[in-house]
């Protein structure tokens, strides 16, 4: 019980320390906002059509953690579900290891989304990833959350935050 006690306690005080100092990214058309760890670093390409951040370096570990925001004007009258299909399609071709773990609808700032977790063998890494794709205001916004699997479960917490900081304008 006191080993239990001991592990929650830990648990909740990594969470609330996860974001002890923030850094908040917004592209120039402030189309959304999304906020990481202070020691995250942040690169933006294609003039904030892709941006990522990636976790800091850690000895002995040759994977980065990653979060990989993807914007692509699709009009209005583009359906999720035929997106998802296309951007899933996508995946398998660039990764043929590619294994769908699941599929749910989710909310992020009050907008309905839809969230794919799966798995990759990316150059003899095993990562497990999710991809949460949201359309708002005639963009498809695609956040990809990346993690090898052996820190999957260290990075579920700071994904959840960072996912629950997106603002959508």
């Amino acid at each position: 019980m006191k080993i239990k006690l001991t592990s929650i306690l830990f648990t909740l005080l990594l969470a609330m320390n996860v974001f002890a100092g923030t850094l908040t990214y917004s592209p120039d058309d402030k189309s959304y906002s999304i906020t990481f760890p202070i020691s995250w670093l942040i690169f933006e390409q294609d003039n904030g059509k892709i941006t990522y951040a990636v976790a800091p370096e850690k000895s002995g570990d040759p994977f980065r953690e990653t979060v990989y925001i993807e914007k692509e004007y699709v009009g209005n009258n583009t359906n999720i579900e035929h997106y998802l299909f296309k951007a899933l399609k996508n995946i398998k071709n660039k990764y043929p290891s590619f294994v769908k773990e699941g599929e749910k609808n989710v909310i992020i700032d009050n907008i309905y989304a839809k969230e794919i977790k799966y798995s990759v063998d990316d150059n003899g890494v095993k990562l497990k990833a999710k991809v949460i794709i949201v359309f708002t205001r005639g963009n498809a916004l695609k956040f990809y959350f990346l993690s090898d699997q052996q820190d999957s479960k260290n990075f579920k917490n700071i994904f959840d935050e960072i996912q629950k900081s997106i603002r959508l304008r």
